[in-house]
């Protein structure tokens, strides 16, 4: 019977005492069922906060050594022209590089396969 009467249903029967019990009954529901909500809102925004952080933290850890490998490439390529200036070889390969991957992380290479759907 109270399961009806918070949905709304047999409430004719209900005195005005009853009906303001009631009432108050649902308010105090609704105050606890939002602050349930606002309490997992909140925790779910300090989740994602301190992920963008650590993705953030881990973007200028790999810019950094992006630049790093840059820079030692563009040493490597002009002590070559010094080395080989004017006898029109071609430049070396560039060295092997470990590929980085992290969860976070997309590759750039083309899919050997090809994906439909």
């Amino acid at each position: 019977r109270n399961q009806r009467h918070y949905l709304g249903e047999d409430l004719q029967a209900m005195s005005p005492k009853e009906l303001q019990n009631l009432e108050q009954q649902l308010d105090t529901a609704l105050k606890h069922i939002r602050s349930r909500k606002n309490q997992l809102m909140y925790d779910s925004i300090n989740e994602l906060q301190r992920k963008e952080k650590a993705i953030q933290e881990q973007n200028s850890m790999l810019s950094k050594q992006i630049k790093e490998r840059e820079n030692v490439l563009r040493a490597q390529q002009e002590q070559w022209d010094e080395q080989n200036h004017g006898h029109n070889m071609p430049p070396p390969p560039p060295p092997q590089q470990h590929q980085i991957q992290h969860p976070y992380m997309l590759s750039h290479q083309p899919s050997p396969f090809l994906n439909m759907g």
